[in-house]
């Protein structure tokens, strides 16, 4: 299936809106789907991932941001954490023992995770 730029053929799994703005002199129109970004919907999203292609544990490497991501990953997934390998990572506080996480995503079951799901921790 070809895509158009504004990729209207694609199925979205949620309703979207779509916006036009001026980038550097050019109008773009882009669509928005509502989604709360955030390391743990980041895990959630890659274990969903992993999880479809049948991978049980990894070693994960992460930089700068990634690095955040690979630590986050190894305190929610210490089950499915082979390794890790974390390089220049930013912010390495756990915030989760300060702020517990709270999804503003009212889908929030996609992109929950935390030590109540992973088995290893029970």
């Amino acid at each position: 299936m070809a895509l158009d730029p504004e990729l209207t053929s694609y199925e979205y799994p949620f309703p979207v809106q779509l916006f036009s703005l001026t980038s550097q002199r050019q109008a773009l129109r882009m669509a928005y789907e509502a989604y709360q970004f955030s390391f743990q919907a980041l895990v959630a999203n890659t274990r969903a991932l992993l999880e479809s292609l049948g991978v049980a544990r990894v070693s994960v490497v992460g930089h700068s941001m990634g690095g955040m991501l690979a630590a986050r990953w190894a305190l929610d997934l210490p089950a499915q954490t082979e390794r890790r390998a974390l390089v220049n990572p930013i912010g390495l506080e756990d915030w989760k023992t300060v702020v517990p996480y709270r999804s503003i995503d009212p889908r929030s079951e996609l992109v929950s995770t935390g030590a109540a799901s992973d088995p290893s921790t029970s």
